[in-house]
């Protein structure tokens, strides 16, 4: 009798004693004691036998550790199709996603999205005017571009893995290739080749140097066309192939600066006049640049693995009969930053004025993912120069397709 009562005091305490603690909003008011009422919360998903559940065969390895967003059973996974003419070229990558990200972030390792933060070393070397011959820079000096500096027809200029480049802001410091002459820049996925802003971390800003213009002769529609902004090369011809060189792993932050005060005479990231198909452009990354990210004048170059990071201006743009192939890239807006003409991810036309001229302006763009102002977040008023994710026009007949679009900006 005495161990019944002492039981039943314990009981009362226990519940008096939580009692005095129930009013915490997490707990659930509930009439009973334990884990169970009426209704039995385990049923449907868990398992009391799972020593002879059958489960399926693996078909993904996963290793090391997961640093970046990564989503499985998403819907942009399995929802392909290559099937359609313009997809059939062997240029694309048959792969089983939406988007330019699969289950690997090919960004690893030799982007920088910090690039305001980033400790660049002193230049060593100034490099100004003409290069007429053979010419190797290597990663152990720091190069500034001072004004215009033009490898000339003829001369190859290569550039070691790990070589940094800073463009000079008073001189409006810009590397450009000139139509056959090359540029071999090829870095690595662990060391990449950097041009970059020679302004000191804190002060580094859109459009602080010229950028990188590469020229060639292939394909355009107009006739003898001269590159903008007053660098007055004359570039296109009629060689698809033609081969302006190899950027791999390379780059590109703080471009692009208008060079004069009328329109149309910007610079941007990467600016590619006429350039042939026997180019290799893949995993290149523009900064913060202060006109367009990429863009195309005519030419039929092939491109992979481009990222436009905060740019000012358009993402990708394309124009004067543009004709290669684009498979996998991000674009990433600020949402305080666009153009006064009005910011787009892809802006196109065949051009100015939107005449038939041969060949269109017919680029074919896959597994892209582009990311509007309101992908990030912020408090601040969204830019009122936004405009399209896509605004394509004057008699465009470029082809987007697999492509991924969130967040803030129309189609037109």
């Amino acid at each position: 009798m005495k161990k019944r009562l002492l039981f039943g005091a314990l009981l009362l305490i226990s519940a008096v004693s939580f009692a005095q603690t129930i009013n915490n909003a997490f707990f659930d008011k509930v009439n009973y004691r334990g884990a169970f009422g009426a209704t039995d919360w385990t049923a449907g998903w868990s398992n009391f036998d799972p020593q002879n559940t059958v489960y399926p065969a693996t078909e993904t390895t996963l290793s090391g550790n997961i640093t970046s967003k990564m989503t499985l059973g998403s819907p942009l996974f399995g929802a392909t199709s290559y099937l359609s003419a313009p997809l059939l070229n062997s240029f694309f990558d048959k792969v089983d996603y939406i988007g330019a990200f699969g289950k690997t972030d090919w960004t690893e390792g030799w982007s920088n999205f910090n690039p305001q933060n980033t400790d660049y070393p002193a230049t060593t070397v100034t490099v100004s005017g003409n290069i007429t011959t053979n010419t190797t820079w290597t990663q152990s000096q720091v190069y500034l571009l001072n004004g215009f500096v033009r490898v000339q027809s003829g001369a190859v200029l290569t550039i070691e893995a790990g070589t940094v480049i800073r463009g000079d802001k008073v001189s409006t410091g810009t590397l450009i290739i000139e139509p056959g002459a090359q540029l071999i820049a090829n870095g690595t996925a662990t060391n990449p080749i950097v041009f970059t802003s020679n302004q000191g971390v804190g002060s580094r800003n859109y459009g602080d140097w010229g950028g990188l213009v590469l020229c060639g002769n292939a394909t355009t529609n107009k006739v003898n066309p001269v590159v903008e902004g007053g660098i007055a090369t004359i570039y296109g011809g009629s060689v698809p192939a033609d081969n302006s060189g190899s950027l791999m792993y390379v780059r590109i932050e703080f471009p692009g600066v208008a060079l004069t005060t009328t329109s149309n005479s910007e610079i941007n990231g990467l600016t590619m006049c006429g350039v042939g198909s026997g180019t290799t452009i893949d995993n290149v990354q523009v900064s913060y640049s202060g006109d367009d990210s990429f863009e195309w004048f005519g030419g039929t170059v092939n491109a992979k693995h481009l990222i436009a990071f905060r740019g000012w201006d358009d993402d990708f743009d394309t124009d004067f009969g543009y004709t290669g192939n684009v498979q996998f890239g991000v674009s990433l807006r600020d949402p305080a930053a666009a153009d006064q003409s009005s910011s787009n991810s892809f802006e196109s036309d065949n051009d100015g004025t939107g005449t038939g001229a041969t060949p269109l302006t017919a680029p074919v763009f896959s597994n892209i993912s582009s990311f509007g102002p309101l992908a990030t977040t912020t408090t601040s008023p969204i830019h009122a120069k936004f405009a399209s994710a896509m605004h394509l026009r004057r008699n465009t007949s470029i082809k987007i397709t697999i492509q991924y679009l969130q967040d803030g900006l129309k189609v037109c």
